[in-house]
């Protein structure tokens, strides 16, 4: 995946157990205030809903730069990674290794789909909000304008309340309550009901409520939780913290509303008056009744207690679910915990143990992690730092040095990690092919004047390399699978393959050859012979050549398969 697939993710795993962990502090937090005004708990709850977004967001800004966010529970040592047989070129020198396949399970199932499902929901939500807000605008346009002596009352209860902006309002035959719609240009839906069926106290009442509303800028804050539910429907501690945003907020704009009207018995019998039709307003829409209607009247006549919290189930619930899957797979839940940067630094000695100064470092996450690789080059002092490296299962490789091999090294989060590099000369293998009726190639080759030029720029820019490793004479370029005809001296009925080591003197050529096993002894002496002939580029190591072993594989067969 990309790295912006990665990072969604990895916020929406890491959401998970986070915006769960937010919805019980928020619940603890709202017990602890219940005495207090209802405005600290609508402030309790707009942050709690906040974090709930940012923290997770925030958390995985580190695979944009790229950054990974899988810790792990230690630091193990460097382990020398084995090296694939199928990886080996024709020069059988250059080699790469592969992290292990990682079966499938549930937890990898998760992640593959996290991000469709995610888009698929927020596409399906979407329609909700947008659907909420078309009802609300075809009800505005629906509406007759009030009348001049309901725009003065709404006047006069603004003024009371300090509202200085012009409130614009209508009559509505289609909502049953009052509603508030609109953030630069507010309108108050007053239902034709309401001018009917309640006294002009009990009317005012129903006014100063949503102008309490528009005075509180809370339709902004309202179409926030419609976003927020839009791209965190999935989670239950989401809609558990909007709807406390809509509890609060209703008593906060009945005290504001309050301030303004002055008679609580009037303002409670508006409240009742307007409950006793079924709401129909849309979500885009303030002002409809929300909470317990009971515990607001109660309120406004001063005869309610403190408010009482309903225990989050649903969000227990949900972090319940993620601790379970931390038990069944702890590597999982390790994986999407917060990582801190984790640093890995080293030096590089060289196969005679002096230290290298210019040598490429690559780092690659390893399985179970979301992609991460990083390059570096050892300074002076042979000394390589990879900083800000997220905490985790990583191969470090040297891609263009023959003697290093890929290392597997994990560190935990926020750890300092020091590993070395020791080169090694490693054996030079490689395949030479007899053959008795195949056709013979041709004594040289060409190549295109293009490919030839920049082989050449590539041999210039690595003759200053402090570390080479052997190439065929003329550069690998021109090393093709050697294709020879069966000497006289071997019977074509003879087939095997014969070994032969030794090793590449410092002058390219072939020393103490001695064949390992070879099913014929005419196989025997035309291997040698045969690998006798070959001539290599020596490997150097700060400028000072250097003997490699060798072991060459002769395949004589009667013709390719």
């Amino acid at each position: 995946m990309s790295t912006l697939s990665d990072t969604i993710t990895a916020v929406l795993i890491r959401s998970l157990w986070q915006d769960a962990v937010v919805g019980l502090a928020l619940w603890i937090a709202l017990c602890a205030s219940r005495r207090r005004s209802p405005n600290v708990r609508y402030v309790l709850s707009c942050a709690a809903l906040a974090i709930m977004v940012l923290w997770p967001a925030l958390s995985s800004l580190d695979l944009v730069h790229p950054r990974s966010i899988t810790p792990a529970s230690h630091a193990s040592p460097a382990v020398p990674m084995p090296i694939d047989a199928s990886t080996i070129l024709g020069d059988g020198w250059r080699s790469s290794a592969s992290p292990a396949h990682v079966p499938a399970n549930v937890t990898a199932s998760l992640e593959r789909w996290a991000l469709p499902i995610w888009i698929a929901g927020v596409v399906l939500f979407s329609l909700r909000a947008f659907t909420g807000g078309a009802q609300a605008v075809v009800l505005a346009r629906r509406s007759t304008p009030a009348d001049a002596a309901l725009l003065a009352q709404i006047a006069a209860v603004a003024r009371r309340m300090g509202i200085t902006r012009r409130v614009h309002a209508a009559i509505s035959e289609r909502t049953p309550g009052a509603a508030t719609l609109g953030a630069w240009r507010p309108l108050i839906l007053v239902p034709s009901a309401a001018l009917i069926g309640l006294t002009p106290q009990q009317l005012e009442a129903v006014l100063a409520h949503e102008l309490a509303h528009i005075r509180r800028h809370d339709y902004v804050v309202n179409v926030a939780q419609v976003l927020v539910e839009t791209l965190g429907f999935y989670h239950p501690a989401i809609w558990w913290a909007s709807k406390q945003i809509s509890t609060e907020r209703e008593l906060c704009c009945d005290d504001l509303a309050l301030r303004g009207h002055g008679d609580p018995l009037s303002y409670a019998q508006a409240l009742t008056a307007l409950a006793r039709l079924p709401l129909a307003v849309p979500r885009p829409a303030l002002g409809a009744a929300t909470g317990s209607l009971l515990h607001r009247v109660q309120r406004v006549l001063g005869v309610g207690g403190d408010v009482r919290q309903s225990f989050p189930w649903s969000v227990l619930l949900s972090l319940s679910f993620i601790l379970a899957a931390g038990a069944i797979h702890p590597e999982w839940i390790r994986t999407h915990a917060v990582a801190r940067d984790a640093r890995l630094s080293g030096f590089v000695y060289d196969p005679f143990g002096g230290l290298v100064a210019g040598i490429p470092l690559s780092v690659e996450a390893g399985p179970f992690q979301p992609s991460y690789f990083d390059t570096t080059t050892t300074d002076r002092s042979g000394h390589f730092v990879f900083e800000h490296l997220p905490s985790g299962s990583f191969v470090l490789t040297a891609p263009q040095s023959d003697f290093v091999r890929p290392l597997r090294i994990q560190v935990e989060d926020g750890a300092s990690v020091e590993r070395d590099i020791h080169m090694e000369i490693d054996t030079l293998a490689d395949e030479i092919i007899v053959c008795a009726t195949c056709p013979s190639e041709p004594d040289s080759y060409e190549l295109p004047a293009s490919l030839a030029e920049e082989f050449r720029r590539d041999r210039e820019a690595a003759a200053a390399d402090p570390i080479r490793g052997v190439a065929p004479l003329g550069g690998w370029e021109f090393d093709r699978p050697h294709v020879y005809p069966y000497p006289p001296s071997v019977a074509p009925s003879l087939e095997g393959i014969a070994v032969v080591e030794g090793h590449i003197g410092s002058d390219g050529s072939p020393l103490g050859l001695h064949v390992v096993s070879s099913p014929h002894d005419d196989l025997s002496a035309a291997a040698l012979a045969i690998v006798q002939e070959q001539r290599w580029e020596p490997a150097r190591v700060q400028g000072v050549s250097i003997d490699v072993p060798l072991r060459m594989r002769v395949r004589f067969m009667r013709t390719r398969q």
